[in-house]
């Protein structure tokens, strides 16, 4: 029944209303009962001292005069006769029983003349009972008026909870986008209401970058498909010859023997690059540096350029293009892994093949503590506004193109994480020649 907030918080206005309230009603009662009764003694007592006082200096018949008080009776008594207050002062003449009414006599020490003063006595019971008659009601008007009011008031101040509730069963059905009015951030529910819209706005990104990580995916799916369809039909249509052209016997031994020899080599190439394709999505699952450098990266002191030099040496036999290496830093020694080293260097001239039209350049330099390798190539370039986004992962500039020369998008990504793996660069820098290109440049530090 009360646990909706606006129930709680008029519960609890009721509450310390009619506390209050009761409050006041004994409290008045007190002071109409008890506290009453003792002023009135009070009174009484001072009536009659004032009288004393008085004795001597006043006639006797105007004594009643001089100490009556509004409210009190007085009444002197000398020589069997009573002497009043003048005027329309009350007159009261009680017994001792009577619990109507408070009494005191006294006797002044001089005279003899005897003092009665006499007041109502205040009936608390009677007090309380009138109050309450009066009270009761108006404190029923005054709860009922509390609750109109706290229910127009917690309408108005939780009308932001009630737009949240509202936004965010929107959200729920798919409508993104939407975001809180806020009137004044600084209220408590302002803020609440700014923390509302940030959360969505972190909540959107998250799910605008689920929604690139799927399609991505889903690319990457369709890339590797595309990219083992060749190795794999290549290897499948080998073999098949192979067997179509035993099984006939048509060739001689010699011929069968070549025939075999031909389709080991062409299984064994396209076996290779379906495995690094593999290999490079494997790697591409691990591209958290800190993993690969705990357990991917070996490092030891190797001459970066020698290393350089075979990786050339190998891409350029087999490849149709142009493949110049400059050393520009001889005798310079890093601390890197081998493998993934030449990883790396593999990697940047697999991409830079991908895209040149005639050659490819590799150039050595050493700076203050570090090792670079430059790689450019003569083909488009990289877009400036696309140099740091072209190492994410399954990046493609151009699908389509890039799609028809090969390659799954992770090449560069890899290379990336080994670097950082190895404490050092990779950066794609802008081609300042006019040929064009891309340039990439690999920074390692340097050892002695």
């Amino acid at each position: 029944m009360f646990r909706s907030l606006r129930s709680r918080v008029a519960l609890t206005a009721v509450l310390a209303v009619l506390g209050s309230s009761i409050l006041v009603l004994i409290s008045i009662a007190l002071a109409t009962g008890p506290l009453s009764k003792s002023r009135a003694e009070a009174e009484l007592h001072t009536i009659l001292n004032r009288a004393i006082s008085l004795e001597g200096r006043v006639p006797t018949e105007k004594l009643a005069d001089r100490v009556i008080e509004p409210g009190y009776s007085v009444i002197i008594n000398h020589a069997g006769r009573d002497y009043l207050p003048s005027g329309n002062q009350t007159i009261i003449k009680t017994v001792d029983s009577d619990s109507h009414y408070l009494m005191l006599t006294g006797t002044l020490p001089k005279t003899g003349v005897t003092v009665t003063v006499t007041t109502a006595n205040p009936n608390t019971f009677a007090t309380f009972s009138q109050i309450l008659v009066v009270g009761v009601p108006t404190i029923g008007l005054v709860l009922l008026a509390v609750v109109l009011a706290l229910r127009r008031a917690t309408a108005v101040a939780l009308r932001p909870l009630d737009d949240m509730t509202a936004l965010a069963l929107k959200i729920s059905q798919g409508e993104l986008g939407q975001r809180l009015t806020v009137d004044d951030p600084n209220t408590e529910l302002g803020r609440t209401a700014v923390a509302f819209d940030k959360m969505l706005d972190a909540l959107e990104e998250s799910i605008g970058r689920a929604r690139l990580a799927e399609a991505r995916l889903r690319q990457l799916c369709a890339d590797v498909a595309h990219e083992l369809r060749s190795p794999v039909s290549s290897m499948v249509a080998a073999a098949d010859n192979l067997m179509r052209e035993v099984n006939l016997g048509r060739r001689s031994a010699a011929a069968t023997k070549e025939l075999a020899e031909t389709a080991a080599m062409a299984v064994v190439r396209d076996g290779r690059r379906a495995g690094r394709i593999v290999g490079d999505l494997t790697l591409a699952a691990q591209l958290d540096v800190q993993e690969l450098a705990e357990r991917e990266v070996v490092k030891q002191r190797i001459d970066p350029n020698r290393l350089t030099q075979q990786s050339v040496d190998v891409f350029a036999f087999s490849s149709e293009y142009t493949v110049a290496f400059d050393d520009q830093a001889p005798g310079t020694w890093v601390s890197a892994d081998p493998e993934r080293l030449q990883q790396i260097i593999n990697n940047l001239l697999s991409n830079a093949a991908r895209w040149t039209e005639t050659a490819i350049t590799l150039q050595s330099t050493k700076t203050k503590g570090w090792w670079h390798l430059t790689v450019t190539d003569d083909g488009p370039g990289v877009p400036a506004d696309q140099r740091e986004n072209i190492f994410g992962r399954f990046v493609r500039l151009d699908h389509d193109r890039a799609r028809s020369r090969g390659g799954t998008g992770l090449g560069l990504a890899i290379s990336l994480a080994l670097t950082e793996a190895h404490g050092g660069l990779l950066e794609c820098l802008e081609n300042a020649s006019a040929s064009g290109g891309a340039v990439f440049r690999l920074s390692l530090p340097t050892v002695r």
